[in-house]
């Protein structure tokens, strides 16, 4: 007998391609599975934050029409906002995005829901109900814990299906994360490529759900500015009115919260010297202490001491630029305020706003709950401050009847029935 002739090389190469796909195919159902029974966990802490869930915005069919359903981040099954598919005619649909800061969820007690109070959208919802009596407005939560421009780049596009007359984005708290490459995002929809990644690169137990990565500041600030473009560009194209929002940074409790590092003898020294009251001589020895953050805070605190106020802020916030510790850093706001500017965009410049109302006191002395979250009436603050914008330029056409002031907090809580969700705040730390 003849042997048999032997197999073209690129037949062995396509059979071990074929096998191989097979078993990827296998292995990715079996991943799939077990993800789904919950035996196996493919995600990692910081995906929620980044990734866009498939039914974060789902359609679906009722006896009263079709809705919208906005699933709440991290909580399976439980829904932040359900709405029509398209505002009711002569209803004014307006979508509030950003973080934590936006979502409010830390200004209200536990347990209370926060669409219906505490929120900046929800005193916003009350305060334009009240000033244009002769135009029906909605303004739609959609604030999410630890959400960044990463993930809203893509959460903004779905939300204009809802036809949103006005999009209002406050964003600049969560900006930690860029992707390591240019396929992150796709191989991220791969089960398997979740579960290996999740398997060779194990989560520290308690890992912050915003910060899956700490970038340079220049290139977050790159990545912010180019974040903020693409949501302007898809507002445009849906002919949405975009307006933007700067985060305020609280420098009254900065140099409250731990360091990363421990003062240094040129701190101790300017220290000394500014209890003697030589400014100068403090300013300049806090300018030779290798922990920067460390020594532009103490030369903040130092010109506060001896009533220099404009200079502490500013050494405050150059010592926030250094070391945020989870705030808006100063020059992710002078993006959004470029981004505005150059696009023609509206701004509410909250963060401006709180340093001219302080006055002679630090950014945020009393007003907030943490390092950024603000107490609920500092939220209502904010909410005024956006009316006011939309008021003042003609943002939504407020209808036949002329536009109020703006009301009391005592006023809005009559009005919504809010009484015993207010006096629960009152009474509290919120």
């Amino acid at each position: 007998m003849s042997a048999s002739p032997p197999i073209p090389t690129w037949r062995k190469a396509l059979y071990a391609a074929a096998v191989t796909v097979g078993v990827m195919l296998a292995l990715s159902l079996l991943a799939e599975l077990l993800a789904r029974m919950g035996v196996v966990e493919t995600e990692r802490p910081g995906d929620i934050v980044v990734y866009v869930e498939d039914d974060y915005l789902t359609l679906k069919e009722t006896a009263d029409g079709p809705v919208f359903e906005l699933q709440d981040l991290g909580r399976d099954g439980v829904l932040q906002a359900r709405f029509s598919a398209e505002p009711a005619p002569g209803v004014a649909r307006v979508m509030v995005v950003g973080g934590s800061f936006v979502r409010g969820e830390h200004a209200v007690p536990p347990g209370a829901p926060i669409k219906n109070y505490g929120s900046i959208p929800a005193w916003l919802d009350a305060e334009l109900e009240w000033r244009m009596p002769g135009r029906e407005v909605e303004v739609i939560n959609a604030g999410a814990s630890a959400q960044g421009t990463r993930r809203l780049i893509k959460v903004v596009p779905l939300l204009l299906r809802a036809k949103p007359d006005l999009v209002i984005l406050i964003a600049g708290n969560n900006e930690a994360w860029i992707p390591g490459h240019g396929y992150d995002e796709v191989l991220h929809d791969w089960v398997l490529y979740r579960a290996m990644d999740r398997a060779l690169r194990p989560p520290p137990e308690q890992a912050p759900r915003y910060a899956p990565q700490q970038a340079s500041n220049p290139a977050l600030n790159d990545d912010f500015g180019t974040n903020l473009r693409r949501i302007d560009r898809a507002c445009r194209d849906a002919g949405v009115e975009l307006l933007l929002g700067t985060v305020p940074i609280n420098l009254a409790d900065y140099d409250r919260e731990p360091f990363t590092q421990q003062p240094d003898e040129a701190v101790e020294r300017g220290r000394a010297r500014c209890a003697e009251g030589d400014v100068e001589g403090a300013l300049a020895a806090f300018a030779d202490s290798t922990v920067p953050a460390i020594g532009l805070a103490a030369a903040g605190r130092c010109a506060q001491e001896h009533g220099r106020f404009e200079l502490a802020r500013e050494m405050l916030g150059m010592a926030v630029e250094v070391e945020n510790k989870g705030r808006a850093r100063p020059s992710l706001n002078q993006i959004t305020r470029e981004v505005a500017a150059e696009g023609g965009r509206g701004l509410v410049d909250v963060d401006a706003i709180m340093v001219q109302h302080a006055g002679s006191a630090l950014p945020g002395e009393g007003l907030y709950i943490d390092n950024v979250h603000m107490k609920s009436l500092a939220l209502r603050d904010v909410a005024v401050w956006i009316g006011d914008h939309i008021v003042e330029h003609g943002v939504i056409d407020p209808g036949d009847q002329p536009v109020r002031p703006s009301p009391t907090v005592d006023e809005l809580v009559e009005l919504r029935g809010w009484q015993e969700l207010h006096r629960s705040v009152l009474s509290r730390r919120y």
